[in-house]
């Protein structure tokens, strides 16, 4: 088994987006202790691969469609590594899922980087040749920009341009070893759709005074307590997410933010019994609140 770790961002700075519809980003990750499990069981004869997901995320139904064979980056990710490899064993991988899908955890980037470390590693014990991992990075950034942070196993890195530049950082210290509590409102952001929104903002923005990031907020959010996202003002007309971030304050949060494009949204809380306390309040209040904290060690990551 491999632990796919899900990701916040600390901060999120969109650049401007080039002509192939990309956008240059800045960011802080930090891994999670939290995240999917990945299961791959080899077979002695040559065959596929194949991959099945099992839905274990807590408070959030299934969709009802299950996840199209072109989305599942779990399986591209196979394909890809046999493909530059050469390895052709049959292996049937597992994926069980814990991260809501389109959460802005990085679950799919992290289930991409998980499976082609696991099959490295199994084609290595096959008798073959391990993939370097300026190979492997080349193969991920080709999957999905959060790819290469999950292969790289840091556990708190400066991300920049479209995801393929990563450098080990340090946690702020006002946020170091504190309990994380994250928040998921039960549906999905669309990556596209935010860029979109973004894009649209900033278009309809320029020139005047930006607005505060919530202004139908419940209650303040006080900037000192809000970690910077660019994605924020845009979502300014979606009051869940205003919602979400105020309940984290209002349950004791010492910072909350938005992670990623959304939809999840967390809370740093300034001991573990704070944080059971607010998480027993906002389960009644949100489908999904669980508790995690940084990533500590990559050997909290791999068993198999």
């Amino acid at each position: 088994m491999i632990m796919a770790p899900a990701k916040i961002n600390l901060s999120l700075q969109v650049g401007k987006r080039w002509s192939d519809g990309f956008h240059d980003i800045g960011s802080l990750f930090l891994a999670l202790d939290f995240g999917d499990e990945i299961h791959a069981a080899v077979s002695a004869r040559r065959g596929r691969a194949t991959v099945e997901m099992l839905w274990r995320v807590p408070g959030i139904p299934r969709p009802a469609n299950g996840i199209a064979p072109g989305d599942n980056i779990a399986a591209r990710a196979a394909e890809v590594f046999r493909r530059e490899s050469g390895w052709n064993r049959a292996v049937a991988i597992t994926v069980e899922k814990r991260i809501p899908i389109g959460g802005g955890l990085g679950g799919g980037s992290s289930d991409a980087a998980a499976v082609l470390l696991a099959l490295n590693r199994l084609a290595e014990e096959d008798g073959g040749r391990a993939l370097g991992p300026e190979t492997l990075a080349a193969m991920g950034a080709e999957l999905g920009s959060d790819v290469p942070f999950f292969l790289s196993c840091f556990h708190a890195a400066a991300v920049g341009g479209r995801g393929e530049r990563i450098a080990p950082a340090k946690v702020p210290p006002s946020l170091r070893g504190r309990p994380i509590l994250l928040v998921n409102p039960g549906f999905p952001s669309g990556t596209a759709r935010a860029f979109a929104m973004l894009d649209k903002y900033r278009k309809e923005s320029r020139g005047r005074r930006p607005r505060s990031p919530f202004p139908l907020s419940r209650s303040p959010i006080p900037s000192g307590r809000l970690l910077p996202n660019d994605f924020l003002p845009a979502f300014a007309a979606e009051p869940a997410y205003a919602s979400m971030l105020a309940d984290l304050l209002g349950a004791g949060a010492v910072s909350v933010g938005l992670s990623g494009s959304g939809s999840t949204c967390f809370g740093f809380f300034r001991d573990r019994e704070a944080l059971e306390a607010a998480q027993e309040r906002l389960s009644r209040l949100w489908p999904f609140a669980i508790a995690a904290s940084a990533l500590q060690s990559d050997g909290a990551r791999s068993r198999m």
